[in-house]
């Protein structure tokens, strides 16, 4: 475990930082103890002290559900052409929030089973995808899609390289969220865009289901922004921020109440999924969410600057409400 000195973001010392849960994780006979912190400047909240590479490896490791996610012995083509017809916005010629430039590179950092990556070759992109899973990476090439095993500095891409990238779910996992946003930046060509999809901290199922939130994710999410601190982060990288939304999707919240509800009230998760019982107050926090911003996840739109123009470490952002 690392004890960290200074706030990941805007480097404000850790030493009045809010105390704000503990949690005790355990796979495979290996235990981790994580805590939430909340910086006294920032507001921004993430673990502190911070587990190392070597501690946290095991929770995305075999029985858990990186490796089950991993699985299947065939790339799934039809999912691709499904994720397509519901995510692809004809008016605004974007697919899951990405811009699609028909003959432009496009790169997903973090490609996991590498959907984007189909998808967006699928739709007329030179797409790559960069994933620290060697698993995850032998599977999508079987599959001929172009993914590189290791992190994005690792790829050693050229600067100006790709006209989009995205980063969905990726950047609560490192230890630098900024220099990660900074690298992507490195990569993209002037006037390119970054579309980052984080864990909301201020998401309204949250707020229901408390620490047990999926969005929490300890102990492999070592970081969880809000609105302001992942805007923060874009700009102390040199990104312009364009966009700022929320979006929840009902058929994640649902099985996240579903799940509440069997741990709160031992309601067995099958029958309240058979039933459909959690369906209304699901359907109610998804249009709530994306109406006020509360939504599950955030997704943030970057553009590339000419300069990177530094925030200054003792920026303030408005309270937590």
């Amino acid at each position: 475990m690392v004890d960290l000195q200074v706030c990941p973001l805007c480097k404000h010392s850790t030493t009045g930082a809010r105390q704000l849960h503990t949690f005790k994780s355990e796979v495979n006979r290996t235990r981790l103890q994580t805590t939430l912190v909340r910086c006294e400047s920032c507001n921004h909240v993430f673990c502190d002290p911070q587990p190392t590479w070597e501690e946290v490896a095991p929770f995305y490791g075999q029985g858990t559900f990186y490796e089950v996610q991993n699985a299947a012995n065939r790339f799934d083509f039809e999912a691709v052409e499904q994720l397509i017809a519901s995510r692809y916005d004809d008016a605004t010629k974007r697919f899951n929030h990405v811009p699609v430039h028909p003959g432009g590179r496009y790169l997903d950092v973090g490609s996991g089973g590498g959907l984007m990556v189909a998808a967006m070759q699928r739709l007329g992109m030179e797409a790559e995808g960069v994933e620290p899973r060697a698993d995850a990476v032998a599977y999508c090439r079987a599959a001929g899609l172009n993914v590189r095993c290791g992190n994005l500095p690792d790829a050693q891409f050229p600067p100006d390289t790709f006209d989009c990238l995205s980063i969905n779910h990726v950047l609560e996992h490192v230890p630098a969220p900024i220099d990660l946003l900074i690298e992507c930046r490195r990569v993209l060509k002037p006037g390119g865009e970054l579309v980052v999809g984080v864990p909301n901290y201020r998401s309204l199922l949250f707020q229901i289901v408390g620490w047990g939130w999926l969005g929490i994710d300890q102990p492999r999410h070592l970081h969880q922004f809000t609105d302001e601190t992942l805007r923060l982060a874009g700009e102390k990288a040199g990104f312009r921020v364009e966009e700022m939304t929320s979006e929840s999707l009902c058929k994640f919240v649902e099985p996240e109440l579903a799940r509440w509800l069997r741990t709160k009230a031992f309601v067995p998760m099958t029958l309240t999924l058979k039933t459909r019982t959690a369906y209304p107050l699901a359907s109610y926090l998804t249009r709530k969410g994306n109406a006020t911003g509360r939504g599950e996840s955030l997704v943030a739109h970057f553009r590339k600057q000419d300069a990177i123009r530094d925030v200054p470490s003792d920026t303030r952002l408005s309270p937590m409400r």
